[in-house]
C-alpha cells in the first residue's frame, strides 16, 4: 500500500509540474552577433519544480525539424521562478548554457519543451506534439510556417520579434509571467529583455480613428492620424503595403496620449487602393487596432531604374577614377550588397555614375538611395547632369547637385534618402562623387538605388488601358497580367528584343514566367483582343 500511495504521489507530482512549467520569453536576435540569446522558462507553481526529464528541443523552419535539443535534468525552478538557457556572455542569471552565440536561430523557428530526453530528439527529428509540455513558433519579420504552427494550439499565432519595431533590442515575452496558457502566444509582448526577472506587463487600450477606411490620399500629402487610448504610454504604427507585408510606419515610439500625429506620405510612395495603417501599444503584439477598411494612395506606378548591386558586381554602374589610386568596387556584409569607396590616406576623386535615366513618360519622379559610413565626412555628394554623354571622363558635362538629400552621420548605420527629380525631364545621368585626401578621408557604402515617377500615358509606344494591370513590379520569378480579355503577353529588353512571350487565348488573367531573364530592365507589352495595346517598364531584381 506503501508503494501504491507513493506511485499515486509521483504521479500528481509530475502532473502538476507539467501544468505550471511555460516558456516565458525568447530573444534570438541582437544588434551585431547574437551573443545575448536566451530561452527563459517560468514556474508558475506555489513549490519548486524538478526538471528531470524534460528537453527543450529547437525547430529550424527550413527543414521543420530539430537542430538542437538540451537536456534539463538536474536542475529545477523554483516557486513563481525562472530558469535561463542563455550564451556564455550574457553574465546574467544564465543557469544553463548551450555556447556562446549562434545557438538560437532567428525564425521563422520554434521553441518546444517536452518530457523526454534529448536523445528522443536527434538532429532532423521531425516535428511533434507528443509529451509535448509548451511551445513557442516565432520569427523576425518573416513569414508564418505552417508546418510549425502545429506545435501550437489551433487559432495560436507566430510570433514577430520584429513587431515592435526593435527586434536587436527587445525580446518576446508573455506578459505578465506565465500568462495564456500553455502552447498559447496570445499574450506575448515584444519588450526590453528581462532574463530571470519579472517579464514586462503592458494592458490598456488603442482604436485608431483617421485613417479608417475609404480616403484618398496623394504621394507627398500631410495627414494628421488620430487614435483614443487608455493605459498605455507609446504607440508605433505599421503599413500593410502593395508588397503584401506589414512596414514600420514610423521609426520611433509616439506618446500615446497626444492622440494624434502629422504625417508626411512619402513623395514615392506606391499607388496602391489597398492600403491599411496599424497602431499598436509599443512592446505589445495584441494591443493594437487597424482601419476598418483600406484607404488609396495615388502615387507612383512606374519603376524607372533600380540596383542593389546583388549579382556581386557595380551592376548598371560605371567607375570613373579621376585621381588617386581608390576606385569604386563591389561590397558585402551580412547579406547587404553595396558599392562601396575609401581614401586610404590617399587624394583621390572618385564618380561612380548611372547609366542614362530616360525621364520622359513621367512625371513627379523621385531618386531614393542608402548610404553608410564608418565616420562622417562632408566629402561625398550626388549630382546629375542633362549633357554628360556616358562616354567614361565627366569633366566636359555640366553636373549640379541636387538640392536636398541626406546621407549616413556615421558608425555604419544605413540611412535612406529620397529626393524629388521631378522638376528634371529627358535623359539624366546621376553620380556620387567621392574626395579625399591624406589627412581627411573616410569609407563610404551607396545601395539601393531607386528611381520611380508617375505615368503620363504620353509614352509613343502605348495606349494606357485602365484595366490593365502588370504586377509585381520589381519582380523575380513570374509577372501577373490581368485584363479584360488578353490576346497575348510580351516582355522585351531595353532594345525592343522579345525575350518571352505567352499566348493568352482572351483570358482575363496570364502569368508570364520569367524567372530565367537576367537583372535589369523590361517592357511587358499586353496585346488585348481589342486591339488595345498597354506596355510598361518592370524591373527584374
Amino acid at each position: 500500500m506503501k508503494q501504491i500511495l507513493l506511485f499515486i504521489a509521483a504521479v500528481i507530482f509530475s502532473a502538476g509540474a507539467f501544468g505550471q512549467i511555460y516558456i516565458n520569453e525568447i530573444d534570438a536576435d541582437q544588434t551585431g552577433t547574437d551573443a545575448a540569446e536566451f530561452v527563459e522558462l517560468y514556474n508558475a507553481g506555489s513549490s519548486a519544480v524538478s526538471l528531470d526529464g524534460y528537453v527543450l528541443v529547437l525547430f529550424n523552419g527550413s527543414d521543420n525539424a530539430s537542430y538542437e535539443a538540451i537536456d534539463l535534468d538536474n536542475y529545477s525552478i523554483p516557486a513563481n521562478g525562472y530558469f535561463v538557457i542563455g550564451s556564455t556572455g550574457m553574465g546574467t542569471n544564465i543557469e544553463l548554457s548551450p555556447g556562446s552565440s549562434g545557438w538560437l536561430q532567428n525564425g521563422a523557428d520554434a521553441v518546444a519543451l517536452y518530457q523526454g530526453n534529448a536523445a528522443d530528439f536527434g538532429n532532423d527529428t521531425p516535428v511533434t506534439t507528443v509529451n509535448l509540455v509548451d511551445a513557442v513558433v516565432y520569427d523576425t519579420n518573416d513569414s508564418d510556417d505552417a508546418e510549425l504552427l502545429v506545435l501550437l494550439n489551433a487559432g495560436e499565432a507566430q510570433l514577430d520579434e520584429a513587431g515592435g519595431g526593435a527586434k536587436d533590442t527587445q525580446s518576446l515575452q508573455r506578459s505578465p509571467d506565465g500568462s495564456g496558457g500553455q502552447r498559447n502566444t496570445s499574450s506575448f509582448i515584444t519588450a526590453e529583455p528581462t532574463p530571470g526577472a519579472a517579464n514586462v506587463h503592458v494592458s490598456g487600450t488603442v482604436e485608431l480613428t483617421y485613417p479608417n477606411g475609404g480616403e484618398i490620399f496623394s504621394a507627398g500629402q500631410d495627414v494628421t492620424i488620430t487614435w483614443n487610448s487608455s493605459g498605455i504610454t507609446e504607440v508605433v504604427f505599421d503599413i500593410f503595403t502593395s508588397e503584401g507585408s506589414w512596414e514600420e510606419l514610423i521609426a520611433d515610439p509616439v506618446d500615446a496620449t497626444v492622440g494624434s500625429l502629422d504625417f508626411s506620405i512619402p513623395l514615392n510612395a506606391w499607388n496602391w487602393n489597398g492600403y491599411i495603417i496599424r497602431i499598436a501599444a509599443y512592446g505589445s503584439t495584441t494591443i493594437n487596432d487597424e482601419s476598418d477598411a483600406t484607404f488609396t494612395v495615388n502615387g507612383h506606378d512606374t519603376e524607372i531604374f533600380w540596383e542593389d548591386f546583388g549579382d556581386g558586381n557595380l551592376g548598371y554602374f560605371e567607375a570613373i577614377s579621376v585621381s588617386g589610386a581608390e576606385v569604386w568596387e563591389y561590397g558585402e556584409f551580412s547579406g547587404k550588397t553595396f558599392a562601396r569607396i575609401g581614401g586610404n590616406s590617399n587624394d583621390n576623386e572618385d564618380w561612380l555614375i548611372t547609366p542614362a535615366i530616360d525621364l520622359e513618360g513621367t512625371t513627379d519622379e523621385t531618386l531614393e538611395f542608402e548610404t553608410a559610413v564608418d565616420t562622417y565626412l562632408d566629402n561625398l555628394v550626388v549630382k546629375y547632369s542633362s549633357d554628360y554623354n556616358g562616354l567614361g571622363d565627366p569633366a566636359g558635362a555640366t553636373w549640379v547637385e541636387l538640392s536636398s538629400y541626406e546621407l549616413s552621420e556615421g558608425s555604419w548605420a544605413f540611412k535612406t534618402s529620397i529626393s524629388d527629380i521631378g522638376n528634371l525631364s529627358g535623359t539624366v545621368y546621376f553620380a556620387f562623387i567621392y574626395t579625399s585626401d591624406a589627412i581627411s578621408y573616410n569609407i563610404w557604402e551607396v545601395t539601393d538605388i531607386y528611381i520611380s515617377g508617375i505615368d503620363d500615358g504620353t509614352t509613343d509606344i502605348t495606349e494606357a488601358i485602365s484595366d490593365v494591370s502588370v504586377f509585381p513590379n520589381p519582380f523575380n520569378a513570374q509577372i501577373t497580367v490581368t485584363a479584360d480579355a488578353i490576346a497575348k503577353v510580351e516582355v522585351m529588353n531595353v532594345v525592343g528584343q522579345v525575350v518571352v512571350q505567352v499566348e493568352a487565348n482572351r483570358m482575363p488573367e496570364v502569368v508570364v514566367p520569367v524567372g530565367s531573364l537576367v537583372k535589369g530592365i523590361y517592357i511587358v507589352k499586353v496585346t488585348e483582343v481589342n486591339g488595345h495595346i498597354f506596355t510598361k517598364k518592370v524591373i527584374k531584381k
